[in-house]
């Protein structure tokens, strides 16, 4: 009678490589992201420094390409979307809502200097009569209703998502700091030493240290 093999009885091994998850997997762009933003939120100079930055070249690119306000309908459509990209940048980086009322003012300085030597009935100061009235409105008002109100917006919702990140952030830190505390402590209650451990048993009648 023939013994039945047991080599294929035999149950393969658990696969224990350890599975990539985690915080360890997350990816590096993101917490240089972080490290970045940390770094701007803390220095309230550095976060009014880029947002200038931002403003100013918006400023200085839309009175270079277009002086007199949007024509076209995809001038008009771009000048909407970058304003909004840069109104949400700003209230990002300041994290607050005076983003709301300085990235517009600050737009509207820069580009009033950069179309300066543009000439024109809509460009020009306005006048005291109903057609200065009329190309003021056309000239200035249409472009501020593309541009100003997106960036006012857009700015809000930048400084509410900043501020929520900022707290979210700050939540993380204390569970992870209580989640290391909770680790570090010993699961089970420490045995107190007995008071009476150092000293040595008495040495038995008629025998010395070593010497019987």
């Amino acid at each position: 009678m023939t013994k039945p093999n047991r080599s294929l009885d035999v149950e393969r091994s658990p696969d224990l490589t350890p599975s990539v998850s985690g915080p360890s997997a997350r990816p590096r762009p993101r917490a240089r992201a972080r490290a970045v933003f940390a770094l701007v939120w803390s220095d309230q100079r550095l976060a009014f420094a880029v947002m200038a930055a931002l403003v100013c070249g918006w400023g200085l690119l839309a009175g270079w390409w277009t002086p007199r306000g949007p024509v076209t309908t995809s001038q008009a459509l771009s000048a909407v979307a970058i304003s909004a990209a840069v109104g949400l940048a700003a209230g990002f980086v300041l994290r607050s809502r005076w983003a709301v009322l300085l990235a517009p003012a600050g737009f509207v300085v820069v580009f009033e200097l950069a179309r300066i030597r543009t000439g024109g009935p809509t460009v020009d100061g306005p006048h005291v009569s109903t057609y200065g009235v009329m190309a003021l409105v056309i000239g200035r008002g249409f472009h501020g209703l593309l541009v100003i109100v997106p960036m006012m917006l857009a700015a809000s919702a930048g400084a509410s998502i900043a501020r929520l990140l900022s707290v979210t952030s700050a939540r993380g830190a204390k569970a992870r700091t209580a989640r290391r505390r909770l680790v570090r402590r010993p699961s089970g209650p420490q045995q107190a030493p007995h008071p009476l451990r150092h000293l040595r048993a008495p040495t038995p009648v008629g025998t010395t240290d070593g010497i019987p």
